[in-house]
C-alpha cells in the first residue's frame, strides 16, 4: 500500500474510533448513532452497555477489518451477536466516500 493510501486509511480509522469514543452520548453534528428497533427496545440500561462495549471494542483482525479502516464490529452480548458499522454519506444522505457524514448503526446479527 501507499505511503498515502496508508495515511488515508490511518484517518480513516482515527476519525472512526474518534466517533465511537463518544458513546454513549450521541455523535456530534452532523454525524449520528442509530439503534435498531431491536436494541433500542432493550432496558435502558441495557442499551448503555452495548454502547459502552461498542466504544470500547479494539479487537480488529484481517478478517473483521480488511481494509483496516476500523469501520464494523462484532461483539457478543447476553449470548447473542451484536454487529455495529459505520456507512458514510454526503450532504444529501446519498452513499458516498469516507470524507461525508458518518452514521453509526448498532444491529443484532440476525437484523443484518
Amino acid at each position: 500500500m501507499l505511503d498515502t493510501a496508508k495515511a488515508t486509511v490511518a484517518a480513516i480509522a482515527a476519525k472512526n474510533d474518534e466517533l465511537r469514543k463518544c458513546l454513549p452520548n450521541p455523535l456530534p453534528f452532523p454525524h449520528q448513532a442509530l439503534l435498531t428497533d431491536e436494541i433500542e427496545a432493550l432496558p435502558e440500561d441495557k442499551i448503555r452497555l452495548v454502547l459502552f462495549m461498542v466504544r470500547e471494542f479494539y479487537d480488529f483482525t484481517e478478517s473483521n477489518d480488511p481494509h483496516s479502516e476500523h469501520d464494523f464490529g462484532e461483539i457478543d452480548f447476553e449470548g447473542q451477536k451484536i454487529f455495529w458499522k459505520f456507512d458514510y454519506y454526503n450532504e444529501d444522505m446519498e452513499h458516498f466516500e469516507e470524507n461525508g457524514r458518518r452514521v453509526l448503526l448498532v444491529m443484532y446479527a440476525h437484523e443484518y
